[in-house]
């Protein structure tokens, strides 16, 4: 599910999610020396974890989100490969989570159900896996008449500010009327406070549920985003093609001169993209025409194997 070099030079670590032969799951934490040769197994290694979890990692350490249970769970990694766990505490939601700098990483807390259209924008200390900082504020509001949730799919931290993109859904349906635009909204980092919101019509918004990498930064620090524009990320209509834009290093706009429509290129639609270096990112995919077909959610469902990885050039 989540793959991350160590910096002690184990290999990786990895959260895994196991499928038994009844289609239950059971989430891991463990270690490989390799991801490109051999067998990956949670048999016998690494720590089971209490239902879904979300991920993440900052200042060497790792962190186990509960999807169910409220709470945060940090670990360490000892010389032998072995988890030692550091830290835990409990949280009202934490639905959107990225590392940060100074030792901390952010976590957003989304409105369910409709309701309220404030998030609850947390930075939390690594050190001692607690809160530091809490505001509340809505991502986005598009006026007076608004009735959509700005659902948060990616925090970042660039130029020493807080990037957040989201799409706009009926918090109560989930439908998703309005899929013509891609938005990031900006906040002063550490403070958090709300600065403004760019937008680009290009493609649809960024991102989609579930905690999946929807921006990501190169070595010089641009950042490239990613949005599906797909029935398979849980989208009700699809209006755009499915592509990345990028905002450049020292700036804080969409880059005009940049859209890489992969959808054009290639009949794939992009879900999810993690940087490799030298201008590449690794990409999870799926063909347009099983993305329609297939239906909603199924870049959720683990027996449906219509999914490719690909490299994607960003650069050229």
């Amino acid at each position: 599910e989540e793959v991350t070099p160590t910096d002690e030079g184990k290999g990786y670590v990895i959260a895994l999610r196991s499928l038994g032969t009844n289609n239950e799951t059971a989430d891991y934490l463990l270690t490989a020396d390799s991801i490109t040769s051999g067998t990956i197994s949670a048999v016998g290694r690494g720590v089971e974890q209490q239902g879904w979890r979300y991920y993440t990692t900052a200042a060497n350490k790792y962190f186990s989100v509960g999807y169910g249970d409220n709470n945060v769970i940090g670990y360490t990694l000892d010389d032998a490969g072995i988890f030692n766990e550091s830290g835990k505490m409990v949280f009202e939601r934490m639905d959107c989570m990225s590392p940060a700098y100074n030792n901390n990483f952010i976590a957003i807390g989304a409105p369910w159900g409709g309701g309220s259209y404030n998030c609850t924008l947390q930075l939390i200390d690594v050190e001692s896996v607690s809160v530091q900082k809490e505001v509340v504020h809505p991502i986005y509001s598009l006026g007076v008449k608004d009735t959509l949730n700005k659902w948060p799919t990616t925090a970042l931290v660039k130029d020493n500010k807080l990037y957040v993109s989201f799409y706009p859904l009926h918090g109560a349906t989930w439908k998703t009327p309005q899929t013509d635009t891609a938005y990031i909204s900006i906040f002063s980092y550490p403070e958090m406070a709300y600065e403004k919101t760019i937008k680009d019509t290009r493609t649809g918004p960024i991102g989609f549920y579930g905690n999946s990498p929807a921006m990501i930064l190169n070595e010089k620090g641009d950042l490239y985003t990613v949005s599906p524009n797909s029935y398979a990320a849980g989208y009700t209509q699809v209006t755009k093609s499915s592509g990345i834009l990028k905002v450049k290093a020292g700036e804080s706009e969409f880059d005009k001169n940049y859209f890489f429509d992969v959808e054009a290129k290639s009949g794939y639609k992009v879900l999810t993209a993690c940087y490799a270096g030298n201008g590449k990112a690794v990409a999870r995919v799926v063909p347009d025409q099983k993305a329609e077909v297939l239906g909603g959610w199924t870049a959720f469902k683990v027996t449906v194997p219509n999914f490719k990885m690909v490299v994607l050039d960003l650069e050229n």
